[in-house]
């Protein structure tokens, strides 16, 4: 309703070992529940969709920072 989760999405991009890795999430506590559900809450996966949905463009967002050698 307030749009708090969607502003606070954020995202690191790492490596580890010979793979490259973008982790994302939210740092609002409640972030995970409303992401996965709880006992009295279907989940609403917003960061999986959003991913989902983002898929192509966020592949060329990482072919970005590769080039740069992040």
């Amino acid at each position: 309703v307030t749009g708090d989760l969607m502003r606070d999405v954020n995202f690191r991009a790492e490596s580890e070992g010979n793979t490259a890795v973008v982790r994302v999430g939210n740092s609002l506590e409640y972030a995970p529940h409303v992401h996965e559900g709880t006992a009295h809450m279907r989940g609403r996966p917003y960061i999986k969709d959003a991913i989902e949905r983002g898929k192509d463009r966020l592949r060329e967002i990482w072919r970005r920072y590769l080039s740069q050698g992040f």
